[in-house]
């Protein structure tokens, strides 16, 4: 069966998911994530594709992305694995790539689901972090969690519209958002999330599936399983 083709809009945040084969590691320590994102911000701005969040834990990247054409994204991704994987594989004596399979990711409506995809993406961090109290797992190198509670200003990372509206003056934001998070996901909103992510269909109403199905001339919604019931 061909593979169904990835959704992707230009000026849209989409939700983007690098696992390693079987969640095994591909960010060993700071020095494998700090060259990630070093490679992701070059990658985004010589494809024009805006960073919002990301976060790195041992076996994936999470990442919040617009890009400013239907085709930058996947060229922004393609980017990256070139200049990642050859610099990881050279470092830790390899070969082959590190990545299950291609990149999963979800079209996210803006501005109702992207604070929840924002939380979800920096929130991966704190919940997935290695047990080891002297690694970095949890701080700026390998989370934009910080850039959006104003501890520290992270040059790749440009927050989302959805992130201002939070408040007037950076405290008012940053206040907020902190609050927000602390909240967490529910289990219904990570269960949305991940199925979205996992199917690789549209976050949001009915009204924005229809709208981009209309945009992409094609369904955008899960087919039920098994056969079409037959009819008299």
């Amino acid at each position: 069966m061909a593979r169904q083709a990835r959704i992707s809009l230009a000026h849209e945040p989409h939700l983007v998911a690098q696992r390693g084969h079987g969640l095994a590691p591909v960010f060993h320590d700071s020095e494998d994530a700090a060259r990630y994102i070093a490679d992701l911000r070059e990658a985004c701005r010589q494809h024009q594709v805006l960073l919002h969040a990301y976060a790195l834990t041992p076996g994936q990247a999470l990442l919040l992305l617009t890009p400013s054409t239907d085709t930058a994204l996947g060229r922004a991704m393609q980017t990256l694995g070139r200049r990642y994987v050859a610099w990881y594989n050279q470092r830790h004596q390899r070969r082959g790539t590190p990545w299950e399979g291609r990149f999963r990711s979800a079209l996210v409506e803006q501005p109702a689901e992207v604070l929840s995809v924002l939380r979800y993406v920096e929130a991966a961090a704190g919940l997935h972090a290695p047990h080891d109290p002297s690694d970095l797992a949890t701080g700026p190198i390998w989370s934009s969690l910080d850039h959006h509670l104003g501890r520290q200003t992270h040059p790749a990372v440009t927050s989302h519209a959805a992130f201002w509206s939070l408040g007037n003056t950076p405290f008012e934001r940053e206040a907020a958002y902190k609050q927000w998070w602390d909240q967490g996901p529910s289990d219904r909103e990570l269960r949305r999330i991940e199925a979205a992510l996992l199917g690789g269909r549209p976050l949001g109403g009915p009204e924005f599936e229809q709208r981009v199905a209309q945009q992409l001339a094609r369904s955008v919604t899960p087919r039920p399983r098994g056969r079409p019931r037959k009819t008299a």
